[in-house]
């Protein structure tokens, strides 16, 4: 797995992995991660050009300026385009670090020239889909109040407190099946996963199962236990920190202040246990000119990795969070000197600001591909599995792991109805009669559904179609 991506970087696509074409198919094919070859996933032909342009020749940087001349857009829409992928297919890249360089060219060109590749019916799809993560809420409760979160506060209080939580032993089971299923990464989240009275032992216990953890967490805690943290074998932990403004703290977190203070030695304590500490920021109008100031504090504190995330449209919404457009290319032009200026900075803009909004020009032309289902085991805290991990919500809620296996999960109707439901669930709705209905199955996201109508079986707000005006409804 990639991470802390720097645009001087060189990387290159893992010797296990191979993008073929066959019957006019793009694939991602993997050996020996699932034990026989095996493929990953379909792709479509601008993905694997991008994935294809990593052969260890050119740095990040410079790959950044051949997609963006190759697609014909400039510097800023080609790094997007690279960070988008990375997030897709990061795992599957590594760092060139002495090895040998391929040459794509003649595949590339292969590529581009066949005007018959396509990508595959829905129902092949759901065939050859791999889990490439598992994605684990330990707690439905949070010490923070933020005002933009994204989870479903209602469906957390369902099963607070409920005795219904995971056990330890049922945790182990758990990462015990998704090992022998071939996931190697998995993500501990919430609620605040620091909360959980077990965290260290289940960290421990994924960690030696051959897991590679990742947790983020907005909760200060103190010396001992980022030695505890250490001895779990902990390698890296993303902390949550939107601004160093008390007031500002207040506002987006919701508890006092004090608390952004403890926050700051927490960072200073995972630094010196050697724990690379990665920092994400989300982005609204009230501390988007405070980001730059943030970054160079911490930087100087010896965080080297930053990911900033704009506010975007969740459960708990305030239409007066989203930064101007003009704020944004203002904080784009920070985020350039900054690099100019500490150059092992990392920062990652995971956001396109018009995007964000559901503008009309980006609605028609890049509503980005939905993942839920496809690439991520999804666990609540109950026990109950998930077609998404950004939501939380009870229709998006199936079966239990205590009463079926995590393969029988990845292969039952009811998450499958999800990644290709019925035409006739959509009757009455302007997707009923849709010609674009089976192709909407890849981009179709059931999260932005359910808060605008509280239901699934609803229009994408953000389809062109639409007439909803997602920025600000």
């Amino acid at each position: 797995m990639v991470t802390g991506i720097c645009m001087n970087d060189y990387l290159i696509l893992r010797d296990d992995i191979k993008i073929e074409v066959e019957d006019n198919l793009i694939k991602i094919k993997a050996t020996p991660i699932y034990g026989n070859e095996d493929t990953l996933v379909f792709i479509s032909k601008p993905q694997a050009v991008i994935l294809l342009l990593f052969d260890g020749t050119s740095s990040v940087g410079e790959i950044c300026e051949k997609v963006a001349r190759l697609f014909n857009t400039d510097q800023e829409k080609g790094e997007y385009t690279i960070v988008k992928t990375l997030e897709l297919f990061g795992s599957l890249l590594a760092p060139l670090n002495g090895g040998i360089p391929k040459n794509n060219l003649n595949l590339i060109k292969a590529i581009i020239s066949n005007s018959n590749i396509r990508l595959p019916r829905q129902e092949s799809l759901e065939i050859e889909r791999k889990p490439q993560e598992l994605i684990l809420f330990l707690t439905d409760d949070c010490s923070s109040r933020c005002i933009y979160c994204y989870m479903d506060s209602q469906a957390a209080d369902a099963f607070k407190d409920s005795g219904k939580v995971l056990t330890l032993p049922e945790i182990c089971k758990i990462a015990s099946q998704a090992r022998d299923f071939g996931i190697r990464q998995v993500q501990l989240t919430g609620g605040e996963p620091f909360l959980h009275r077990n965290i260290l032992e289940i960290i421990e216990i994924f960690i030696k199962e051959g897991f590679k953890v990742s947790i983020s967490t907005k909760k200060p805690f103190e010396e001992a236990f980022a030695q505890k943290l250490k001895a779990a074998g902990l390698t890296e932990l993303q902390i949550s920190l939107d601004t160093l403004k008390p007031q500002t703290y207040e506002r987006l977190v919701g508890i006092p202040s004090k608390n952004l203070d403890n926050t700051l030695k927490s960072i200073k304590y995972i630094i010196e246990q050697g724990i690379s500490c990665k920092i994400k920021t989300t982005v609204t109008s009230l501390n988007i000119k405070e980001v730059p100031e943030v970054i160079e504090y911490l930087f100087s504190a010896g965080c080297e990795s930053f990911e900033l995330q704009a506010y975007f449209k969740g459960h708990r919404h305030d239409a007066a969070l989203y930064p101007e457009i003009e704020d944004y290319e203002r904080l784009l032009e920070g985020v350039n000197q900054l690099r100019d200026r500490h150059k092992g900075i990392n920062i990652i803009e995971g956001f396109d600001p018009e995007y964000v909004r559901g503008s009309e020009k980006f609605r028609k032309v890049t509503r980005m591909d939905c993942l839920a289902g496809k690439s991520s085991v999804v666990i609540y805290s109950d026990g109950s599995y998930g077609y998404c991990g950004h939501s939380s919500h009870r229709l998006l809620r199936f079966g239990n792991f205590r009463e079926m296996s995590l393969a029988e999960s990845w292969n039952c109707q009811e998450l499958k109805s999800f990644i290709n439901p019925d035409r006739k669930l959509y009757a009455g709705t302007r997707c009923g009669n849709c010609a674009d209905f089976e192709a909407c199955n890849l981009k179709r996201c059931y999260v932005r559904t359910i808060i605008h109508f509280n239901s699934l079986y609803e229009m994408d707000p953000m389809c062109h179609l639409s007439e909803i005006n997602y920025s600000t409804t």
